[in-house]
């Protein structure tokens, strides 16, 4: 068979093969860059000895190195061609974690672990195994304060109320527990000031159901008609608050208005005091007239003090209404700023009852303030 033709080969090569004159300074320049790259592999590369490496194209059938025309260069086969160093990235990324372990544990121990440095050391903070009930009794004086002060305090009482909560509820551990809890009193404290939001939620959840029923809300058919006269009652009903607060009664031949003492309030605040999961009326301080928890007498709670949850009730029954004025229901969020003035118009108003309109209220709270049965 014959030989390919070697016309126009010289064309194809580099324009540094095609001069001899210059192979010379190629393989220096060449021999300096490898060297200075990949220092590890100069024993595999001798400028000395090897000429400018020309890509292999097989081995002949007799084995031997195929040289092309033109100058006589000596043919190396790829897999005698030096190869570059790979790095090893496991390698690498275990430096790396190694070195930031090594310095969060000298952040946190003090300790030079470059120098050795063995003077410095790690201080440790061990929790009492009844750490949680210190938690607890601040939990549960931070109720205490909110039922006392208001449901819808602003943020200066909030702070106020988490600090005195704090205070005195570890006041009364042990040495070991109060000196473990002023660890972490900042935290805590800020911790206490979202009871003030669990506790508005669990309530509004509530609201929501006595007002669709208390106030004849509910309608079994979406026609157009039922919800526009669902609608014009939520006007009417939030035209003026004494429409949904308040109640008049007959009392010996007279009509009394009692304040904050509809139906639909005062079967809400037996629910959220006595018949629900909260049992609210384990956080108001109330002057007990009858026998002990666990007997069959009055619990006469003081109506002062149930003037937060009076004045929050009749807050969370408007915003209630209001979610359904359209007819239909609105999904809407209780926010504070919105509602913090309707909120301070009805702390006003039970303010300035007078004696006969909160004894008449009274009334109406020794009827559902009574003992559950055992």
């Amino acid at each position: 068979m014959g030989q390919p033709s070697d016309h126009g080969n010289h064309q194809l090569q580099p324009q540094w093969a095609q001069h001899p004159n210059l192979q010379p300074e190629v393989i220096r320049t060449f021999s300096a860059v490898w060297s200075r790259e990949w220092p590890s592999q100069d024993q595999h590369f001798a400028s000395n000895n090897n000429p400018m490496l020309v890509p292999d194209s097989g081995p002949s059938p007799s084995g031997s190195v195929v040289t092309g025309p033109g100058p006589t260069q000596p043919m190396i086969p790829m897999s005698q061609v030096p190869v570059a160093p790979q790095r090893d990235r496991s390698s690498h990324i275990a430096k790396v974690s190694t070195r930031a372990s090594r310095r969060r544990l000298q952040a946190k121990s003090g300790v030079d672990l470059e120098r050795g440095d063995e003077k410095a050391t790690q201080t440790f903070s061990f929790v009492p195994l009844n750490s949680g009930d210190v938690i607890l009794a601040c939990r549960e004086e931070m109720k205490y304060a909110i039922f006392k002060i208001s449901l819808l305090p602003t943020t200066t009482e909030i702070a106020t109320m988490a600090r005195s909560s704090w205070e005195v509820a570890v006041n009364r551990q042990s040495a070991e527990l109060r000196n473990w809890a002023h660890n972490f009193r900042s935290s805590q404290q800020n911790n206490l000031g979202n009871i003030v939001d669990s506790i508005r939620s669990d309530m509004k959840d509530v609201a929501r159901l006595f007002v669709y029923f208390r106030y004849d809300l509910q309608t079994y058919q979406m026609s157009i008609p039922h919800l526009m006269s669902r609608g014009t009652r939520v006007e009417y009903l939030t035209a003026d608050h004494s429409r949904f607060l308040d109640v008049t009664v007959t009392i010996n031949g007279q009509t009394v208005t009692i304040l904050f003492g509809n139906p639909a309030v005062m079967a809400y605040l037996g629910y959220l005091l006595y018949n629900s999961r909260y049992q609210y009326h384990r956080y108001i301080d109330g002057d007990y007239t009858g026998p002990s928890p666990g007997g069959h007498g009055v619990s006469a709670l003081n109506v002062n003090k149930l003037r937060p949850l009076f004045t929050m009730t009749g807050t969370l029954f408007r915003w209630a209404l209001e979610e359904r004025r359209t007819g239909t229901v609105v999904d809407s969020e209780l926010w504070v700023k919105n509602n913090r003035e309707y909120h301070q118009t009805l702390v006003e108003r039970f303010d300035g009852m007078t004696p006969q309109q909160k004894a008449a209220l009274q009334t109406l709270v020794d009827q559902i303030a009574t003992w559950p049965l055992n």
